[in-house]
């Protein structure tokens, strides 16, 4: 699909990911997502692939851990997208 003079909606989908990173709240949990990564991982020392796997992680970490920060970061590369990533409000406490 085009949009903006031709230009592809990929790269509204790239810039969003550098402006995406979930947060909780105090004393920290990094997750990771990585191009090379894969969603079996447990997101830290080796990556997650997806946007997804990262939300996910986010979300049950907070439930396990409430008043702990989390975050998912992207390591360098094109994060390329198979579907939509849906953040709701529930993904910003």
């Amino acid at each position: 699909m085009r949009c903006c003079g031709g230009r592809s909606r990929r790269w509204e989908k790239r810039f969003a990911f550098l402006a995406i990173a979930a947060a909780c709240t105090a004393s920290g949990v990094d997750f990771y997502v990585a191009p090379n990564g894969d969603d079996a991982n447990l997101g830290a020392a080796k990556p997650f692939a997806s946007l997804t796997r990262a939300r996910d992680a986010v979300c049950s970490a907070k439930f396990r851990a409430p008043n702990h920060d989390c975050e998912f970061l992207l390591r360098e590369g094109v994060h390329r997208l198979s579907e939509t990533v849906v953040f709701s409000l529930a993904d910003s406490d």
